[in-house]
């Protein structure tokens, strides 16, 4: 072998070397095992990985827009990148955003809200607390780096990762490492899915883990001023706001306007607003327009424009493993970004002001005068929104704005889809509200997992739910499992898949009764202890609801609490609300018949003697009745849960 034989040889086997490793890192990618010293002893067990779930992941051919078929996995990735880029660019056709834009806006610059002098990100003292509560275990990014490295080193890394953010904060740009993302498709689960269509996958982005580091950064920056930034209508991530008080307050509003009769709501309706792709059509100056509009400051701003710079943010497709080209996101909010939660509640805002803004949303003054003012008639999640309206009138109003939202933001409102729970029966005399798709008789309006009905009657609702939790013990029962096994799966699989239905409001006893004869014959049939019980946990929402009314709560969903249990109290006056209460043993029945509050007295038991619980409460509201609800609250006294409070104006 001469010398330019062995230089080939050398270089072709410095090449190769080059390629195992990148074969390495893409498995590391695919399997989600983090980044080790050396490849060799891992890919055998990495290989296993990948071969327990090829079946589910691997995609046989991909289809085009067009209908053709391919097995070419050049063209695949081809196809890929198309389909992503056009998910993440602009529609051109929306033509001139700035009247639109100021439309939305100019009342909210009317009303700065935010201090300049907040805005800064603190990157030194947010930086540490980031660290410690990042969660183990997380898949990491394409360079394989893990949260566990930073964690086991935190002073070594909190210096570098601060000169690192500090550098993109002066700077204005990113990295490409930082601002790539790499995109694995899973099939949604869906019977009947094409799955040789894009549109049934579901993209998981995996970012690298210092770029969420930062942006964890930014959102304990931005979970500090949410909560006064934004209107207690929105509950998706954020901070003391959660989606329980936002269902109670809709299923306690849906209840007060079903008790003002169809003389007085003839034609309302409850309707759900689809925003379609919401998170990939957001458009980057709207996003900056907006927050300058909240007041927040430039230099916070410039951060935001450093990393939704659309010259280095992009994200390849992983198709069987194989990357397609940089796909540049031109708008939308990263995947796998925990920034783009509150980004988007902040985004969304300008919408939802609207709705109020333009008469959309109903003004509860109006078909009850005299009720609490300013009450919430429109409520939303992330980006699943829903809204009382007064009468089909509203309808034209929600598509001009709808076709103001779309040229300010790109962001379209898909009103064809818009579902309606009907509450007057004269709201489908109309054309418009025909057209659209309609709840019907015996069918449920579903919204944050929870379902509402027409009449109230949510009995086949709470059977489904039934079925959910005896479905899923019959799929275990005929494993091998430990008296403690058995607790842990009822707990980890079945009570927590229904966790978040209980908390809305109080279900029926007869529920409550057959969930909790299903676990324990499934748990505790050869013994067991650590079973979570359903009832404590209707135990745990009947205190929520108490704390309401006779508490200082002050949730969304409490003045209507409130309104609910003097709905229930007025019952029981002989002859006019200033009169005195009928014998304990009629409002002891009326509080048994109550499913909520009948609850609510059951957990009052605990407080008081059980002779004087009825009559205790009757005081309390009483007290209320009288003072209009600004008077004290006369309560008993439990450490942890029972105090004199005063009720809030």
């Amino acid at each position: 072998m001469n010398e330019a034989e062995r230089d080939a040889y050398a270089s072709a086997k410095s090449r190769l070397d080059q390629l195992a490793v990148k074969e390495a890192q893409w498995l590391r990618i695919r399997a989600h095992v983090p980044s080790v010293d050396s490849r060799e002893g891992q890919l055998a067990s990495i290989r296993t990985r990948l071969n327990r779930r090829s079946h589910q992941t691997s995609i046989i051919s991909l289809e085009d827009v067009d209908g053709t078929e391919t097995v070419d996995m050049q063209e695949a990735l081809g196809i890929a990148s198309r389909h992503a880029q056009s998910l993440f660019m602009p529609d051109p056709a929306r033509g001139d955003p700035t009247n639109a834009r100021w439309s939305l806006l100019d009342p909210i610059c009317a009303a700065k809200c935010y201090d300049d002098h907040r805005s800064d990100p603190t990157f030194g003292r947010r930086l540490p607390p980031v660290l410690k509560k990042t969660d183990s275990g997380r898949s990491p990014g394409p360079s394989g780096i893990p949260y566990e490295l930073f964690k086991a080193l935190p002073t070594y890394f909190a210096p570098k990762l601060l000169d690192l953010f500090n550098s993109i904060w002066e700077g204005g740009k990113m990295t490409a490492s930082l601002a790539e993302g790499l995109v694995r498709l899973l099939p949604k689960n869906k019977p009947g899915a094409n799955l040789k269509s894009l549109g049934a996958y579901r993209p998981i982005t995996l970012r690298e883990t210092t770029y969420k580091v930062l942006s964890k950064v930014l959102v304990a920056q931005l979970n500090g001023v949410l909560g006064e930034l934004l209107p207690p209508a929105q509950h998706g991530f954020m901070l003391s706001r959660g989606s329980a008080d936002a269902g109670s307050h809709l299923t306690l509003l849906l209840e007060k306007l079903k008790s003002l009769g169809t003389e007085v709501f003839p034609e309302g309706a409850l309707l759900s607003l689809d925003q379609q792709s919401a998170y990939n059509r957001v458009d980057h100056a709207w996003i900056f327009e907006v927050f300058e509009a909240f007041g927040f400051g430039e230099r916070f701003i410039s951060l935001l424009r450093a990393l939704y710079d659309p010259e280095t943010l992009g994200v390849r497709y992983l198709v069987n493993g194989f990357p397609t080209d940089l796909v540049r996101l031109l708008c939308g909010l990263g995947q796998g970004d925990p920034l783009s939660c509150p980004v988007w509640n902040i985004t969304f805002q300008p919408f939802l002001d609207a709705l109020v803004r333009h008469g959309i949303a109903l003004d509860l003054q109006k078909v009850w005068p005299g009720g609490p003012r300013a009450q919430l008639t429109h409520l939303v999640f992330a980006n699943d929104a829903v809204v009382v309206v007064e009468s089909p009138a509203a309808l034209s109003k929600l598509q001009t704005l709808s076709q103001t939202w779309y040229e300010a933001t790109n962001g379209k409102t898909n009103t064809d889809k818009t579902l309606v729970l009907p509450l007057g029966p004269n709201w489908l005399w109309d054309e418009t509200a025909q057209a659209l798709p309609t709840v019907q008789e015996g069918e449920s309006f579903k919204w944050c997992g929870y379902s509402f009905f027409c009449h109230g009657d949510s009995k086949l609702f709470w059977t489904h739910v039934l079925d959910r939790i005896k479905a899923k013990t019959r799929a275990a029962g005929d494993r091998t499992l430990s008296p403690s096994g058995k607790v842990f799966y009822a707990n980890a699989h079945i009570i927590s898949t229904v966790l978040h239905v209980l908390s809305f409001d109080i279900p029926p006893q007869w529920f409550i009764k057959a969930a909790e004869t299903a676990l324990t014959d499934f748990a505790r049939e050869d013994g067991g202890l650590g079973l979570i019980s359903i009832g404590d946990i209707v135990h745990l929402v009947a205190l929520r609801f108490w704390d309401a009314v006779a508490g200082s709560n002050e949730a969304i969903s409490t003045p209507l609490a409130r309104e609910s249990w003097r709905s229930l109290i007025a019952a029981t006056r002989d002859f006019s609300p200033w009169g005195f209460f009928s014998s304990t043993a009629r409002l002891e029945k009326l509080y048994r018949d109550s499913t909520r509050w009948g609850a609510v007295v059951a957990a009052a038991r605990h407080a008081y003697d059980n002779a004087d619980a009825v009559a205790k409460f009757a005081q309390i509201a009483d007290l209320y009745w009288r003072d209009k609800g600004k008077g004290w609250a006369l309560v008993g006294h439990r450490r942890g849960f029972w105090q004199h409070s005063k009720e809030p104006y």
